[in-house]
């Protein structure tokens, strides 16, 4: 079955090649029967040469669906075979363009046919039916005609497979968990709208012979303060990488950096620039929200690699070897500052477009119980930077505590959700508030405001004994009274041990074993460095605790608690083995002993979520929140906390 596949893949590609001169364009939808609400993806391809001109794609009428795109691609082979005039080279090219229709009626549809106009010629393709049910239909992404040919024999699937492979012992090599190879599927991120459209700006190599170059994309490069960017990092090549290692990764100062991927497998596609095809892959994607305005800069990716560029006589693979140190352009950004006009009283800093809703979650309330009642705020934005707004609880509400989750996504959403505890201190009926919150839309350039709902509550008679204080004790926020510490009587009695000889002589060797214990663990953490390793980080935290600490006593500013913010990521990420931290904090604590997340991983949290809300918040927030006692009660927690961790 393999030699069959393999004629007839040779037979295809001899047909191709006799027909390079032609111009093909076709339509085809990658699947032809989908349920409402499920998406599609419509492939128009143009095979060409590469020096013809393709006009833009005027698609028809989607009918039943909603359609996103065109997303471009153009991929470029380049072939030798024997003429009049001994051996040639021929080119051709395949330009596709992408459409995601999302299925919005049920029923039998029909795609009609698209136009496009190559080097002045109309070309219009077929229409295509398809079958749209009311219900989800099973969607396999299977490759039928990579699971009948594989890719054992073509040594361009090999390469891509040794450059993955490079790729990925890079990244495990510096800690970054893989997630599968080929056959892994991309996340959706087909909602995120700086995704959808061309960048504001596109860095292209100044020399279009240079060996490989970082290419930088970003969407917008005039922004509100607050404003979502979304910038991505490209490796683009002309050859076969030998080595690669990321020298240093953007510092990104001024900005609150949220991770949308950082791959962990490289993965090759072609693209043309300035006519010249080379081959590019993702290397990293983030989302930036600038903390003040003022002009500011996305300062460079630096990577060195070996590349082994192609021979033009004898072939790809028998190239010399060159050893490259590359930047990534820095690109200016200008933030504007949030206009004071019209800005509403429950503004709290939110910039994006969000919603809101609230809700009591569990049973019916009653009297003297806790219960939970749930806030949350979700959008397209920085939704991390929002605070709880002032709530006017009504009388008999009594506020116990507040908790917080956050997420961001791939697509450029994210979300916070405040979980407040209530206890209601008498029954019968009671209305919770609507809650009010604004933020600036930056599409519109002006402040919306959105509002929950008031939410009426039964309160049923509950145990005069006030079963609430109970829940206090439990959670550690208001135990009456603690009784004093005190040992066992079994030691501190001290009226001596009359056991046995034999349970004597048995005691004897287990303290003897004790101290031989004792005496290797002493030995080996002077031979490897253990204590020594634990005293030069402490001296180190120390240091940079020193350097900011005037400040805080002082007058701090957004760049002190950026310090505090970085001495998180410094302690977290040494223990983590990440070298300073290269992860969010989430995922350094996911990598801690188990001892530290179970004694400190919520003070960690809370404090950093404290100082990082100071370090990006608006001025009109973070003046609020700039409690000179609360800082310094803060930030003196957060020194105990740290030489804790690193003491364990």
């Amino acid at each position: 079955m393999k030699k069959i596949g393999n004629i007839v893949l040779l037979l295809f590609l001899f047909v191709a090649s006799t027909s390079l001169a032609q111009i093909v364009v076709q339509a085809e939808l990658l699947s032809d029967k989908i349920g409402v609400g499920q998406s599609v993806n419509l492939e128009l391809r143009v095979s060409s040469k590469s020096d013809v001109k393709i006009d833009e794609p005027v698609p028809p009428p989607f009918d039943g669906f909603r359609a996103q795109g065109p997303h471009k691609s153009t991929q470029v082979s380049t072939r030798m075979q024997s003429g009049p005039n001994g051996m040639e080279y021929n080119s051709q090219q395949i330009v596709t363009f992408t459409y995601k229709l999302q299925a919005v009626t049920a029923g039998q549809k029909v795609i009609k046919p698209f136009s496009v106009v190559v080097d002045g010629k109309e070309f219009k393709t077929e229409s295509i039916p398809i079958n749209i049910s009311a219900k989800p239909v099973h969607q396999p992404h299977a490759d039928p005609m990579e699971a009948l040919f594989g890719d054992e024999d073509d040594p361009f699937a090999q390469m891509h497979k040794m450059e993955e492979e490079l790729f990925n012992q890079v990244m495990r090599g510096r800690g970054v968990p893989q997630q599968g190879g080929q056959g892994q599927q991309e996340p959706d991120d087909s909602t995120n709208p700086a995704l959808l459209k061309e960048p504001a700006f596109r860095s292209t190599p100044n020399n279009t012979n240079e060996a490989f170059f970082i290419q930088v994309e970003v969407d917008k490069t005039e922004v509100y303060e607050g404003e979502q960017i979304v910038v991505s990092w490209y490796l683009v090549t002309r050859g076969q990488l030998e080595s690669l290692d990321r020298t240093k990764f953007p510092d990104l100062k001024g900005f609150w950096k949220e991770i949308i991927e950082e791959v962990p497998a490289i993965q090759f596609y072609q693209e043309v620039i300035n006519g010249i095809a080379f081959k590019k892959a993702l290397l990293a994607r983030h989302a930036l929200f600038p903390l003040k305005a003022g002009d500011t800069v996305i300062d460079e990716f630096k990577i060195k690699s070996k590349v082994r560029l192609p021979n033009q006589n004898f072939g790809f693979n028998l190239g010399k070897v060159y050893e490259y140190t590359k930047s990534s352009q820095r690109v200016k950004i200008k933030v504007k500052p949030l206009p004071a006009e019209g800005r509403p009283a429950s503004f709290s800093g939110a910039v994006g477009k969000f919603k809101v809703s609230s809700q009591i979650e569990g049973s019916q309330p009653v009297a003297n119980q806790p219960m939970k009642f749930k806030l949350k705020f979700e959008g397209f934005g920085n939704a991390k930077g929002i605070e709880l707004p002032a709530i006017n609880w009504p009388e008999g509400i009594e506020v116990f505590e507040v908790r917080n989750e956050t997420k961001f996504f791939k697509n450029g959403q994210s979300f916070k959700e405040f979980e407040i505890i209530l206890i209601p201190r008498k029954e019968g009926k009671i209305i919770l508030p609507a809650i009010e919150m604004s933020y600036f839309n930056p599409e519109t350039g002006k402040y919306e405001t959105q509002k929950t709902i008031e939410i009426p509550i039964e309160v049923l008679p509950g145990d005069k004994a006030n079963v609430a204080d109970s829940y206090k004790t439990a959670t550690g926020k208001a135990a009456s009274t603690v009784a004093p510490l005190t040992l066992p009587s079994v030691i501190t009695e001290t009226n001596g041990y009359n056991g046995t000889p034999i349970q004597n002589r048995m005691i004897a060797w287990f303290v003897l074993f004790g101290l031989i214990l004792v005496i290797m663990v002493g030995y080996a953490s002077v031979a490897f460095g253990w204590r020594k390793m634990t005293r030069d980080l402490k001296k180190e935290l120390n240091k940079k605790i020193a350097k900011v600490e005037k400040d805080i006593a002082s007058k701090p500013n957004k760049e002190t608690f950026i310090e505090v913010t970085n001495i998180f990521y410094f302690v977290l990420g040494e223990l983590a083995g990440e070298g300073g931290g290269s992860l969010e904090i989430r995922k350094l604590l996911d990598k801690m002993p188990t001892d530290i997340r179970r004694d400190y991983e919520k003070d960690i949290l809370a404090l950093f979520e404290y100082f990082q809300t100071l370090s990006f918040a608006p001025d009109e927030l973070s003046e609020k929140l700039k409690n000179p006692v609360d800082i310094k009660k803060n930030f003196e927690k957060m020194k105990i906390v740290l030489n804790k961790c690193l003491e364990k």
